[in-house]
């Protein structure tokens, strides 16, 4: 005698059943993964405008340029360039920012911007910051409120610190 094997199947319903789950789970976990990206995008945009700080004091010391970290807020880009009328180029760049974020600067000392309305931070071949540099440069998602990346200028070292504060 010859026994059969059984296959073991799913039937229609165990996989409709499946298939509400999985759509029940996917609209739970969907909306909040909408709001990690747009999270990211600005953590994204204020560690790279941090990282230009970094690389634009690096290349004043090393070149003997002054060299300038750039900000229109009215053409949504930044980047950076030699002051001109030092005789030394330096190979300039610019970065889009992202739709979800916008950057503002808060100048105690200087005038709040230049004649082409972007703000500047200047770094002397010296490596300090030139003294109507803006003190602080503010980042945040304008579609959410909540976390603000802060670009702190420090005295001490010439140099941002990237502080991310809780907005109220």
């Amino acid at each position: 005698m010859m026994l059969r094997a059984r296959r073991a199947c799913f039937s229609l319903l165990e996989l409709v059943v499946v298939m509400l789950l999985l759509t029940t789970a996917m609209a739970v976990v969907v909306p909040n993964l909408t709001g990690f990206f747009r999270g990211r995008r600005l953590d994204h945009e204020a560690r790279r405008l941090w990282a230009l700080t970094r690389h634009a004091r690096d290349t004043a010391i090393t070149r003997a340029v002054p060299v300038a970290v750039w900000i229109d807020p009215e053409e949504r880009r930044y980047g950076l360039d030699a002051v001109s009328g030092y005789g030394f180029p330096v190979q300039g760049f610019a970065y889009d920012m992202s739709d979800d974020v916008e950057m503002e600067a808060d100048d105690r000392t200087g005038p709040d911007r230049t004649e082409d309305g972007r703000w500047e931070l200047v770094w002397w071949p010296d490596g300090a910051i030139r003294e109507d540099s803006p003190h602080q440069v503010t980042l945040r998602d304008v579609r959410s409120t909540g976390s603000v990346w802060r670009l702190v200028r420090d005295t001490g070292e010439a140099n941002f610190l990237l502080v991310k504060e809780q907005e109220e």
